[in-house]
């Protein structure tokens, strides 16, 4: 009502929710700036893009790896077999440390960590395409940027300490997590993984 007896009525907007990155956007802000993304914001087909991504990188790498006895089929269900352990190693550390996540916020960290790891397969294509090696024995080690350096660094890889340095810097910032036990989490997968490729290295060997 209006006039002079009409009381006043404050009508209050329902919040809008913030508004998806798309899929291009989601990635870049991942690479280049993580602490910026949140769960709200992030395209909700992130982690079927990543495995996509994955599985085709892995079979272009396969092709282009003469004298590889394993068939490409095994290797993509290896993948996914490690994809989805590293998830619920992130899951039941983060139980455990007092920050837990849902399987669907699991597997968008880690496949947000990963996007690091394939442009490191990306580059592997390019140097198999260059060099007509492998594109598996590809690396990016200090060691490129710092001749003279210690011998050890050549076990280092840039992308997947960048994958590492994403995946501390999402948990972190999210609603209840801690520097401390973000690191607690990305050194429990880093190590699960580490020994995962191991393993499968040597069984790769094998085959």
């Amino acid at each position: 009502e209006t006039g002079p007896g009409a009381s006043a009525v404050t009508v209050t907007p329902a919040p809008l929710s913030s508004p998806s990155l798309s899929l291009g956007q989601t990635v870049v802000t991942a690479l280049t700036m993580p602490s910026a993304l949140s769960v709200d914001t992030l395209h909700p087909g992130i982690s079927l893009a990543f495995l996509v991504a994955l599985l085709l990188l892995l079979v272009g790498g396969m092709l282009n790896a003469p004298g590889l006895a394993i068939k490409p089929l095994m290797v993509c269900l290896l993948a996914l077999l490690l994809w989805g352990f590293l998830i619920s190693v992130l899951i039941v550390s983060g139980s455990i440390l007092g920050h837990p996540l849902k399987w669907k916020e699991g597997t968008q960290l880690t496949s947000l960590a990963g996007l690091p790891v394939l442009l490191k397969m990306m580059g592997g294509l390019v140097f198999a395409w260059i060099t007509s090696l492998s594109p598996f024995i590809f690396t990016a080690s200090p060691l490129l940027l710092w001749a003279s350096g210690p011998a050890w660094l050549g076990r280092v890889d840039l992308f997947e300490l960048w994958t590492l340095g994403v995946l501390w810097t999402l948990l972190k910032r999210r609603d209840g997590g801690s520097a401390q036990a973000a690191a607690i989490s990305v050194l429990l997968v880093g190590a699960a993984g580490a020994l995962l490729l191991l393993g499968l290295g040597k069984l790769g060997g094998q085959l």
